[in-house]
């Protein structure tokens, strides 16, 4: 944080990875002393990054939370409040450089001495960008009947994409979710700005339709997609943003993630790495009444069903997932320990059992079968591999 933002007023409070606020903190020394830490303050809308500003209204009041990490900083999160104090505008964004930072190197830059400049500007100097990369979500909330709902979504990614979901109510309760994908496209030298407005056309790719029992609860989500996918970072995992009358939970507000994702197969690559999801697919997923998705269905334009997936629950943890296609099942089975992390996993093809993966904290075993032997055993360290052993049979 810079100087000028010193002298504003900052509340400190102990926090998580999330940036959940926890108890106060009443110093800034001692808040940096924990794992992690979160300062909020209130900002002038000069103050915002340039993505954020469009999203201003004047009634709104800015609040900035940075997250710090063993001292460092982190993560910010930007929040608009309405003079009600409810939450209309919810942002992290990770900037690349980051833009609080640019004014400091420039600084730096000015220190060189001439003769180092003239060096510089010898050498062959790659394009310096017009303004900072970034990557995170912004949502936007409206206010109905006394509670906030969530219209409107952007996931930005490293490559430069914009995904941007928008979501449609029936009162208080989620009825559509449509989601567009926004490439970059770049500009050559001396094309007009005609050209730049024309790759800002959004691309609708697929539309979600959510259907509930009579008691408000999920029941069913259809995925239909629009256009033809052939990469797995298109297809999402399928999302539930605020499901139902008052669901919203406030502390979700307070995180640094973006609503909570329903936890589905794990063969959801699948749906890209075989043949590409090809336009007029659709996808049927059904829960039960907490929510966790029971079935994945996926049909082609003819209705033809293509593979269907089965998870089994046990508690809050996913015991198995069954995934059948054509003349091909598999299987995944996990196990968990008494705190709830996973401590075993199995995968199986036509009943057979091919890997084996068992974890201990950082550390995790890897085995691979053959006709029920173990062939080979590798072990892999916070992510990873120091060994591998070949075995005979």
């Amino acid at each position: 944080m810079t100087a000028t933002r010193n002298a504003v007023p900052v509340d400190w409070y102990r926090s998580n990875a999330a940036g959940m606020i926890f108890e106060g903190i009443p110093s800034r020394i001692t808040a940096l002393r924990q794992k992690y830490c979160l300062s909020v303050e209130f900002i002038a809308v000069s103050e915002l990054p340039e993505p954020l500003q469009a999203y201003y209204q004047p009634s709104y009041r800015i609040e900035l939370h940075t997250l710090y990490e063993e001292g460092k900083e982190s993560r910010r999160q930007w929040i608009f409040r309405n003079e009600q104090g409810k939450t209309l505008v919810v942002s992290s964004l990770v900037f690349t450089p980051d833009p609080l930072t640019i004014e400091e190197e420039t600084e730096e830059e000015e220190k060189i001495q001439e003769p180092e400049l003239d060096a510089l500007e010898e050498a062959p100097q790659d394009p310096i960008p017009l303004e900072p990369r970034f990557t995170g979500f912004i949502e936007v909330y409206d206010f109905f009947k006394g509670n906030t709902r969530l219209i409107e979504e952007h996931l930005f990614s490293d490559e430069g994409t914009e995904t941007i979901t928008a979501y449609f109510y029936n009162q208080q309760l989620l009825i559509r979710g449509e989601t567009r994908i926004k490439n970059p496209v770049p500009i050559e030298e001396g094309e007009d700005e005609s050209v730049e407005e024309a790759g800002e056309q959004l691309e609708l790719v697929f539309s979600d339709y959510y259907r509930y029992s009579r008691s408000y609860a999920l029941r069913a989500v259809k995925r239909v997609y629009h256009q033809e996918l052939v990469t797995d970072s298109q297809v999402t995992r399928l999302q539930f943003p605020h499901l139902g009358l008052q669901s919203a939970v406030e502390e979700q507000r307070k995180a640094f993630v973006s609503p909570s994702t329903a936890y589905g197969s794990e063969f959801i690559q699948d749906l890209s790495a075989d043949a590409g999801v090809q336009a007029g697919y659709q996808v049927v997923y059904t829960t039960d009444e907490r929510g966790r998705i029971l079935t994945e269905i996926t049909q082609d334009a003819e209705g033809t069903v293509l593979r269907e997936i089965h998870n089994t629950w046990a508690g809050d943890r996913l015991a198995s997932v069954d995934w059948k296609t054509g003349e091909e099942e598999r299987r995944i089975e996990y196990a968990y320990d008494s705190a709830g992390d996973r401590i075993l996993e199995r995968n199986y093809t036509n009943g057979v059992l091919e890997r084996l993966v068992r974890r201990d904290q950082g550390r995790e075993t890897e085995e691979l079968y053959m006709n029920g032997k173990v062939i080979l055993r590798a072990i892999w360290e916070d992510g990873r591999k120091i060994s591998e052993e070949r075995i005979r049979p």
